[in-house]
């Protein structure tokens, strides 16, 4: 089934009969066009992507969806909500689907406002959909993912003690940039005591000998996401910081061997957390195992010890257990994987034994 008749689908499933995304994600996924202002809007008659004249010689992406489903582009000068609102009610368009879950309340009152027709709720309306992987999607990720992998190995030469923290990430983001990469979030590199905090921000200090250095960091390719997060030692690691290491290592093992498709994702998050627990850091484990990455960086599903959702095959996950010991340091292994029926595919390359620099 095409990707247009399937969202159609899915939102008849809500009684409507059209859609419109003002999101710059769904319309991309939806569309294959990439614009950061547009309005997008799905019939079963007709689909089209409202812009103004900063895309109108905007290009679709390639494979993103089937060429015969790519929307006709308007170039409007007038409100695009309008220009929907007359398309809409040329194809007597009694219903349409709005996915509140990319849209303030405020969004939604002024699109109910304009659009003739009754505007639905229907939050997450892609959500399934973006889930399962095409074999294009996959492809890109892939290639993020490799390039990711080359940053690592690359900064690994770079890494010394008269770096800051901000000349790590921007070395990164470098080397991800000359490679074609975009940068699929902030880039987190702190050491020390910092490395202690998941979400860290990089500072403009020296990295902390004899401690840890984290890395998450994660490129993009035709605008799919991959992410990784490695923690080395610069200097000399004693034996606490081997320990809280090799737990992550052997947690998040545990974790990706319980990893296939038909499960909930609580299964797998459990599996890790468990082990943790029974080395004596359950309560330094404070995130979830891992969450989806496509379009987005963090989307469904989850790997989550709440979640109750079944992890479908072709789905992407991170593997990410992490171990924060609060004024020490933080350890976190991250890899990422292709879920499979019977099991995964990990496509992060880069080595996992306890680096010291």
């Amino acid at each position: 089934m095409k990707r247009l008749e399937q969202i159609l689908n899915v939102a008849g499933e809500a009684g409507c009969d059209a859609v419109v995304f003002t999101d710059a994600i769904n319309r991309r996924y939806a569309s294959g066009y990439n614009a950061a202002d547009g309005l997008l809007v799905i019939t079963k008659q007709r689909s089209c992507m409202f812009v103004d004249f900063r895309y109108n010689d905007i290009q679709p992406e390639n494979k993103m969806v089937s060429p015969d489903e790519l929307p006709e582009i308007i170039v409007t000068n007038s409100p695009m909500l309008e220009a929907a609102n007359e398309l809409l009610n040329s194809a007597d368009v009694k219903k349409v689907a709005i996915d509140t879950a990319t849209v303030t309340y405020d969004l939604f009152m002024r699109i109910s406002n304009v659009l003739t027709a009754e505007c639905v709720a229907t939050p997450g309306l892609c959500v399934p959909m973006r889930s399962i992987k095409s074999e294009y999607e996959l492809e890109q990720i892939k290639k993020a993912q490799s390039i990711t992998d080359a940053a690592f190995d690359y900064v690994l030469g770079k890494i010394n003690p008269d770096m800051t923290e901000n000349e790590l990430a921007a070395e990164l983001e470098y080397f991800i940039r000359r490679k074609g990469g975009g940068i699929a979030f902030e880039t987190i590199a702190v050491s020390g005591t910092q490395s202690a905090i998941p979400h860290g921000t990089p500072r403009d200090v020296r990295l902390t000998m004899n401690s840890f250095i984290t890395m998450d960091f994660g490129a993009t390719w035709n605008g799919y996401c991959s992410d990784m997060t490695r923690t080395v030692v610069l200097g000399k690691a004693d034996d606490e910081m081997k320990k809280v290491y090799n737990t992550v290592l052997k947690a998040q093992k545990i974790g990706i061997e319980a990893a296939k498709a038909g499960i909930a994702g609580s299964v797998v998050d459990i599996a890790a957390r468990e082990y943790i627990a029974s080395c004596g850091y359950g309560d330094y484990f404070t995130h979830s195992y891992g969450h989806g990455v496509g379009l987005e960086i963090h989307e469904a599903p989850n790997f989550s010890r709440l979640s109750t959702k079944i992890i479908p095959e072709n789905a992407v996950l991170t593997a990410e257990p992490g171990i924060y010991l609060p004024k020490k340091f933080g350890v976190r292994i991250e890899d990422l994987l292709i879920i499979k029926e019977n099991g995964y595919e990990n496509i992060t390359n880069s080595r996992k034994d306890l680096i010291e620099l």
